[in-house]
């Protein structure tokens, strides 16, 4: 895949486009061929992000909730934050918030065994030969 994806391989346009799938196929590699990074991203880490452990630093790439405000049973995170404002100590509005949260930060990161066309159970041999 990283052959097929070398920049040196494309021009114009299309070097651009592939410039940015031989980095993230690079990334995905370094990610899934070690254990702690792994196992890291499988908590819901993005452990090449610099602020890891504090979020996921934006989007990378296309996030599938960007105009999908609905998130755990119909509650948005506006209104989770407006009911917490009412009253701090509501804990269905702190857990609301947390998963609608969560699940906003796990749309926006990288998904690198998708971007290597692996699955989450595959071995260290799987990935080098995807790669």
């Amino acid at each position: 895949m990283a052959q097929k994806w070398h920049p040196d391989n494309f021009q114009g346009d299309e070097k651009k486009l592939a410039e940015k799938k031989f980095i993230d196929i690079a990334a995905a590699k370094e990610v899934l061929t070690d254990p702690e990074k792994r196992q890291r991203f499988d908590n819901g880490e993005d452990p090449l992000d610099p602020e890891s452990g504090q979020g996921y630093g934006g989007a990378h790439g296309f996030n599938p909730f960007q105009h999908f405000h609905q998130f755990h049973q119909g509650g948005t995170i506006r209104d989770y934050q407006q009911a917490l404002e009412i009253d701090s100590n509501y804990h269905r509005a702190k857990e609301g918030l947390q998963k609608a949260q969560k699940l906003q930060k796990q749309s926006e990161r990288r998904d690198y065994y998708k971007i290597l066309g692996v699955t989450r159970s595959a071995s260290k041999k799987e990935i080098t030969k995807a790669y």
